[in-house]
């Protein structure tokens, strides 16, 4: 499962409700394909909050969604692809999108495709600041490898993987595909990883994954700089909706963790093979009663914005919206901090006769899917 702080879970939770508006214009967005499981749908969500003991090495972030078919959630980490070590520092590679640009030159590569990208790696990597990053385009029985130029016009191809079923990697200093080549994980994994291997199971699987900044898309300078170019060069410009995901999530700028069952502790007993452990269980409450008590503190907030909505009780609404998230981000005025955002997502989890959300069962899955908030008191391990 995958849980959170309060601001990230309040993050998740409050950009949810932008989905009657986000995803009639941005349909490709996760949350859009399977919404019909997630608040913004069909689905009767809740949160549960947890008491979570914790090995302190934290490793990779499984990001756990609903099957768009089924409704199960399946969770995935990008670390857990087999990357080649000819691609294991200095390449951000892409799950999604391939890139386009201008092509230095391409090559037959083997069918194989670990190989494939190897032979990717390396060449843009001989290239040095030439190359900006590379694609593999299928054929019938291999790939070509197209070298792309790190100039204005490399932009990223946004959804190319389902369409076209290219493979892409971008250079990138910051992105480390392998266990070894990343300072996050070198030195503290080095005991329970295969230095040979470049993937590690503790990492992967078995450690709690942490992914901070949780959706804050512009968190990093550099990650700016390249939303920006590649907008500029393409048009790939999302919409206002889409964009307030982003920008409420730097504000709240919180963390996800993702516990895998195969890193859990077994029958209450804490040994050096698990991880983590479920240590209380607290109250579970209902989401729409959660939200209730968020989105009334930031209506208190500029309530006249509101009551100048044709509909300003109707949720889904263009106008309602707009004025929800315009509050919490500085739209008209300076935004909302941090804390006044999540301090009334907290206290929805105290006692009803302290102001808190009634109590409700804790759903058994599939009849309702749960979204898990994670205490932020959490007692780690040493």
């Amino acid at each position: 499962m995958d849980t959170g702080d309060a601001a990230g879970d309040v993050m998740f939770g409050l950009n949810q409700l932008l989905l009657p508006q986000l995803c009639p214009k941005d349909p490709s967005f996760t949350w859009c394909a399977n919404r019909q499981y997630l608040s913004g749908g069909g689905a009767e969500m809740v949160y549960t909050e947890f008491v979570v003991e914790v090995d302190t090495r934290f490793g990779e972030y499984n990001a756990c969604n609903p099957n768009s078919d089924t409704g199960i959630f399946e969770c995935e980490t990008w670390g857990s692809n087999n990357v080649p070590p000819q691609c294991a520092k200095g390449f951000e590679i892409f799950h999604d999108d391939c890139l386009n640009g201008t092509v230095i030159r391409s090559f037959p590569t083997p069918s194989n495709l670990a190989e494939a990208e190897a032979a990717c790696c390396a060449a843009c990597s001989k290239d040095g600041q030439q190359c900006g990053g590379w694609n593999m385009m299928p054929g019938t029985d291999s790939w070509t490898c197209q070298i792309l130029a790190n100039d204005k016009h490399l932009a990223e191809w946004s959804n190319a993987q389902s369409t076209v079923g290219c493979k892409a990697a971008q250079v990138d200093s910051s992105s480390y595909a392998c266990w070894y080549a990343n300072p996050q994980y070198n030195t503290s994994f080095a005991e329970v990883c295969d230095p040979r291997s470049c993937t590690c199971d503790a990492i992967s699987n078995r450690s709690v994954g942490r992914e901070q900044n949780a959706m804050c898309w512009q968190h990093s300078q550099m990650a700016k700089e390249k939303k920006a170019a590649s907008q500029l060069q393409l048009g790939d410009v999302h919409s206002k909706w889409f964009n307030y995901v982003g920008e409420l999530a730097c504000i709240l700028d919180g963390t996800w963790y993702s516990t895998l069952k195969k890193g859990q502790c077994k029958g209450g007993v804490v040994d050096d093979t698990c991880w983590w452990r479920l240590a209380e269980t607290h109250r579970t409450v209902n989401s729409t009663c959660v939200n209730d008590h968020v989105v009334t503190a930031v209506r208190n907030k500029r309530p006249d914005c509101w009551t100048a909505c044709p509909q300003p009780t109707n949720r889904s609404s263009a106008c309602y919206l707009e004025c929800l998230f315009g509050t919490m981000i500085g739209k008209s005025g300076g935004a909302m901090s941090k804390e006044e955002i999540a301090q009334p997502f907290v206290t929805a989890f105290q006692a009803e006769e302290d102001g808190g959300c009634p109590e409700v069962p804790t759903p058994t899955p599939p009849a309702l899917t749960p979204n898990y908030h994670l205490n932020t008191a959490t007692v780690v391990l040493v």
